[in-house]
């Protein structure tokens, strides 16, 4: 056997070597373009601040603003929720509401209540208009501070010392009903 081939090529045999020619050829040009560092266009050039942000335009912030953001830690544990509720543009003249002012019995719902042993649970209340709030034993709703819950009812004292006992609507307060 000798290994000089003196015969001519087959068509098959040229066609094979000219797709690998061509194959080795496409993975060096693409190899380059992958590789090769191109150079950016420039950054447009900042618009002059503008009033108010216009409704079809996206608002953009600096980076220093979100430095300054991240350095007052929004998640740290001393932090505390605002006294004003935030409200969106659109609500931005609603009527202020007071968030520990005084409530009349009669404006305090009591919207439901979970007992878990002596002592332990907690009711949701509302007063008024405003949203409803998870409370439990010593929290403050309005004027009215919570003492003890029962199924269906719930007991809070006033600032006198008056005891005030709200029911839900319809509920049995009796454990055994």
């Amino acid at each position: 056997m000798t290994w000089l081939h003196n015969e001519p090529f087959t068509l098959l045999q040229k066609g094979a070597f000219a797709l690998l020619i061509g194959s080795v050829v496409l993975v060096d040009v693409e190899g380059y373009r992958a590789w090769s560092i191109t150079p950016l266009a420039d950054a447009p050039t900042a618009a002059p601040p503008q009033t108010g942000p216009v409704a079809t335009q996206r608002v953009t912030y600096r980076v220093s603003d979100a430095v300054r953001a991240v350095e007052r830690d929004p998640f740290h544990p001393a932090r505390r929720a605002p006294a004003a509720r935030y409200l969106l543009p659109e609500e931005g003249d609603a009527p202020a509401r007071a968030a520990s002012g005084p409530a009349a019995p009669g404006q305090v719902r009591l919207i439901g209540t979970v007992v878990s042993g002596p002592g332990g649970g907690f009711v949701m209340g509302q007063i008024g208009r405003e949203p409803p709030k998870v409370l439990r034993i010593g929290d403050v709703l309005g004027n009215l501070t919570l003492r003890t819950i029962e199924r269906g009812q719930a007991d809070f004292s006033q600032p006198d010392g008056t005891i005030v006992t709200l029911r839900i609507p319809g509920a049995p307060s009796d454990p055994g009903a």
